[in-house]
């Protein structure tokens, strides 16, 4: 019987402590930011349909000057929610380097 009841105290520390490790590391800005990137991806693959631009963009362009210009137009003749997605994709995309780099950075000082 006692066993039992130190069992489940036991059980329901750790299940906080997990959860509070789990809330820890979800709330991280790294996993924020990929979360964001993450749904930009999803919300521009929902509205775009990638396929077709890829396919759209072989066979017109054949050299990086002629795939600049076609992704300059498409993106200049897109939706204004599309727009809104590129940037904030690339918004997010460029605060999420930031963040690995700062990290690896941080890694190698602790190395050495």
């Amino acid at each position: 019987m006692k066993m039992d009841i130190n069992t489940e105290i036991q059980r329901r520390v750790m299940r906080r402590v997990y959860m509070i490790y789990a809330l820890r590391k979800l709330s991280e800005p790294i996993f924020i930011k990929s979360a964001l990137f993450a749904a930009f991806l999803v919300a521009f693959a929902s509205i775009v349909s990638v396929s077709h631009v890829l396919s759209n963009v072989s066979a017109s362009a054949q050299n990086m000057e002629q795939v600049f210009n076609f992704f300059t137009a498409a993106f200049s003749n897109s939706m204004f929610t599309v727009k809104l997605i590129i940037l904030a994709e690339l918004f997010v995309g460029m605060a999420l380097i930031k963040d690995i780099l700062e990290r690896i950075n941080i890694l190698k000082i602790n190395f050495r």
